[in-house]
Parts: structure tokens; sequence; C-alpha cells
């Protein structure tokens, strides 16, 4: 019988650069506005794990292990080292909005003169599907079917506010008499 060698994994060789500036961000997703894991020095040595495509960002592993995203032009890489492109990690999904104070009068016009509805609890999410004209308030509903109008400034960020439909504002009550 013929003995057939095991096949062995050929390990990918792990190239490394070294930091060009005085201090440079190592960051939890590759652009400037994301957290700061941990700040390296200049000629610290770092791995090179990856780079984008389509941006100037590569991954790197520090001595301790620390996995991040450094803006390339602060990297010198040794001569030889070929850094593999790798696909960006997905866009966190914006969490849907919410109230952002203890209680909100959930109204059936967009104004304090309107009827309460309801009060919604801190973080109750809500999601507005039309804007009076000022863009003050909202129209939309709970997850749980509550419909009405609400003051935008006790919501979580709406960064679609702008393309929300304006919706004709009804009647204020009459007060009676």
């Amino acid at each position: 019988p013929t003995i057939t060698p095991t096949p062995t994994a050929t390990p990918t060789p792990v190239y490394t650069a070294r930091i060009t500036a005085e201090l440079v961000n190592l960051r939890s997703e590759p652009h400037a506005e994301s957290q700061v894991l941990t700040i390296l020095a200049r000629d610290e040595e770092v791995d090179l794990v990856g780079k984008l495509a389509d941006q100037p960002w590569t991954l790197v592993r520090t001595a301790a292990g620390q996995q991040g995203w450094i803006y390339s032009e602060f990297l010198q890489p040794e001569p030889e080292a070929v850094v593999p492109v790798i696909t960006p990690p997905p866009t966190p999904t914006p969490s849907p909005p919410h109230i952002t104070v203890e209680l909100a009068n959930l109204r059936t016009g967009p104004g304090p003169e309107y009827d309460l509805i309801t009060m919604l609890p801190l973080g109750t999410i809500f999601v507005p599907e039309a804007r009076d004209a000022s863009g003050e308030w909202v129209f939309g509903a709970t997850p749980q079917g509550q419909q009405g109008w609400l003051f935008i400034q006790l919501l979580s960020q709406v960064p679609y506010l702008n393309s929300l439909p304006v919706q004709p504002t009804p009647l204020p009550p009459t007060p009676e008499t």
C-alpha cells in the first residue's frame, strides 16, 4: 500500500507596517467618526490584516492583539507587503426613534391644545409617518398600534424627518362653555 501524505495548509504570511505619525487613532470602524480604541505612537509595528478597495483605511492588529482600523496614510508597510483587499464591515442599522423623556404626551393633533391620548414612557419606540408643516410635531405610531401626534423634541433623532409627508393639521377641539 502507498502512503499518501496528509496535506497541510500553507500559513498565510503576516506582513507588518510601522506607524508614521506622532500619534494615530486605532478605530473601531473605517471612518473618522468611529470610536477610538487606542492610540498608537510613531514607529510602533502593527500586523496588516486587510485594506478596503475604495477607501483609504487599513485593518491592523497591534502587538497586544487588538484589532482596528487606521487611516492608510499613517502606515508604512514593509516593502514586500501584500495586503489583501477585504469587504468593509456592515454599517450598523440605526435604532428606531424612541421617547427620550420620562413621559411624553401622545396627542390628537400637533400642539398642546389637542386632547391627550396617552402618555408614552421613556424608551417607547415611536415610528413617525408624517409631520406638521413646521416640522415640530410628528404623527406616527408605537409598535402596539397607538397612533397620534408627538412633539419632535421628545424623540431621539429622526434623520428622515424632512422626507416625511406633511399631514394636514386637524381642527383643534373647541373649548366647552
